[in-house]
């Protein structure tokens, strides 16, 4: 995958959707989906965990802690579903290239099953120390362990109202 220069993007997008950025918050995920289930998250599911956490009036709703069951939170909090759709698709490159930056940087690994690991980095460590940063680690890491909960992919996509 070819990843389109940073001049040629809009600024906004640049910053808001940087691939070091998303691999960054890919890699929390993932971590909080290991701790939980004790392997790597599923590549497909990085296309719901990205448009929620990126999405300020989403990931607000995320639980500060992972005891709540996703069935019951994705019901319970029907903004998180509002637009959903539309979000994703339209973040769909954007994840794709996160994910090939965290693979070549040594962000994240890419293994057999199409499972996402993290890995770990002092710089990585140093990123999630930064006060702006705490909050969206801890609320990636949250909704790893929710992600986890479900087994069965498609029931992941269809509480979320979208298809693999």
């Amino acid at each position: 995958m070819t990843m389109r220069e940073w001049r040629s993007r809009p600024r906004d997008v640049a910053n808001m959707f940087n691939p070091a950025f998303c691999a960054a918050i890919i890699n929390r995920v993932a971590m909080g989906y290991q701790q939980a289930a004790d392997q790597g998250i599923p590549y497909s599911l990085t296309f719901i965990a990205l448009p929620l956490i990126l999405h300020p009036n989403s990931s607000q709703f995320i639980p500060v802690k992972a005891n709540s069951r996703m069935h019951a939170w994705v019901l319970n909090t029907p903004e998180v579903i509002f637009g959903f759709e539309e979000r994703a698709r339209s973040i769909a490159p954007i994840v794709r290239e996160s994910v090939a930056f965290g693979v070549q940087n040594k962000i994240i690994a890419y293994s057999k099953g199409a499972l996402i690991t993290p890995i770990a980095s002092r710089d990585l460590k140093q990123w999630e120390k930064r006060d702006e940063n705490v909050l969206l680690c801890k609320q990636s890491q949250v909704f790893g362990k929710l992600l986890s909960q479900i087994k069965d992919l498609p029931t992941v996509f269809s509480l979320f109202g979208i298809r693999p």
